[in-house]
C-alpha cells in the first residue's frame, strides 16, 4: 500500500466512514476508493484537494510530505468518541434531527455548567 492510499484508508476509518460512503461523497465508484487504499491507482490532483476537504486534511498529509493530519483539530485530542459521533450524525440524521441533537447538547452543557457554578 502506497502512502497516499495508506493516509485515505486511515482517515476513513478515523472517521467512521465505509468505503462506500467516501465513494458516494466524491460520486465515484467503490472500485475507485478500493484502488486509491491498495495503491492501484493513485488519485489525480483535483481529487486529492476534494479527499482532503472531506477530511479537513492537507494534500501534504495524504502525500506523505508532512505528519498533521486530520489530527491537527483539538477536538480530535480532546474528545474524539464526541467528533466520531458528530461526524456519524452529520451523514445519518435528517436536519430536523441534527437541530434536535444540537438543542439537547446545549441543554446538557448549560446543565452541567450551572451544576459546577452551584458547586463553587
Amino acid at each position: 500500500m502506497n502512502t497516499i492510499g495508506a493516509r485515505i484508508k486511515k482517515l476513513r476509518q478515523d472517521n467512521n466512514m465505509t468505503q462506500r460512503e467516501l465513494a458516494e461523497k466524491m460520486s465515484v465508484r467503490l472500485s475507485t476508493i478500493s484502488n486509491y487504499e491498495t495503491g492501484y491507482s493513485t488519485p489525480d490532483i483535483n481529487t486529492l484537494a476534494k479527499i482532503a476537504t472531506i477530511f479537513n486534511t492537507s494534500i501534504d498529509y495524504l502525500a506523505g510530505k508532512s505528519e498533521a493530519g486530520s489530527n491537527q483539530d483539538p477536538l480530535l485530542e480532546g474528545f474524539p468518541e464526541g467528533v466520531q459521533i458528530l461526524r456519524r450524525a452529520n451523514r445519518e440524521l435528517t436536519p430536523e434531527a441534527k437541530a434536535k441533537m444540537i438543542e439537547i447538547a446545549n441543554i446538557f452543557i448549560d446543565s452541567v455548567n450551572a451544576k459546577e457554578n452551584d458547586e463553587k
